[in-house]
């Protein structure tokens, strides 16, 4: 089964079982507090479709969204847990999409680390960024 829509396909992948993860949220969430790390949220996603000029016949509807895991607080002193929590989680999320490929029409996925911010900019977060390429 492939998406049907971008809303059904943020909800999808925002219900995603993801294990480790202690809140999860459709959007980008306004407020964040430590205790509700690691969280997982969806980025607004993008879509295109091909049209065939001569027949306006449609192609598939192809999405690409991002899941954004907030995974801990960057400090000096816990970092080697964080990156470790992190290293699992990396394994859990993998798991997580190819086991519910098919619902979500998942053609491709990658995934990647990167230093965040929350708030104002002054707290640090470490963070997983999931792409995904889904195809309906």
């Amino acid at each position: 089964m492939a998406f049907t829509s971008l809303g059904a396909l943020v909800a999808t992948c925002a219900a995603l079982p993801v294990a480790g993860i202690k809140k999860q949220v459709a959007y980008r969430p306004r407020l964040i507090s430590a205790a509700d790390l690691p969280l997982l949220y969806a980025r607004l996603p993008s879509s295109n479709r091909e049209l065939s000029t001569l027949t306006y016949g449609q192609g598939l509807r192809h999405a690409i969204i991002e899941l954004v895991i907030l995974v801990e607080m960057l400090m000096l002193d816990t970092q080697q847990a964080n990156d470790g929590l992190t290293v699992v989680l990396l394994d859990n999320l993998a798991m997580a999409l190819e086991a519910n490929a098919e619902l979500l029409g998942l053609d491709n996925y990658a995934l990647v680390t990167e230093a965040d911010t929350l708030g104002d900019g002054t707290r640090p977060v470490q963070s997983i960024i999931a792409t995904l390429e889904v195809s309906g």
